[in-house]
C-alpha cells in the first residue's frame, strides 16, 4: 500500500516541481524584459526632447 501511494505521489511532485520551475523562469525572463525596454523607453524619451 506505501508502494502505490509512492508510485502516485512521486510523479506528481516531480509534475509540480518542474512547473514551478519553468513558471519561475518564465516570470523572471518576462520581468527582466519588461524592466529593460521601460528603461529603453525611458532612455529613448529622455533624449528625444533635447535638441
Amino acid at each position: 500500500m506505501l508502494l502505490n501511494a509512492a508510485v502516485l505521489i512521486v510523479p506528481i511532485a516531480l509534475g509540480a516541481a518542474l512547473l514551478y520551475w519553468i513558471i519561475r523562469l518564465g516570470v523572471k525572463h518576462g520581468l527582466r524584459s519588461y524592466y529593460a525596454d521601460r528603461s529603453r523607453e525611458s532612455a529613448v524619451n529622455s533624449t528625444s526632447g533635447v535638441g
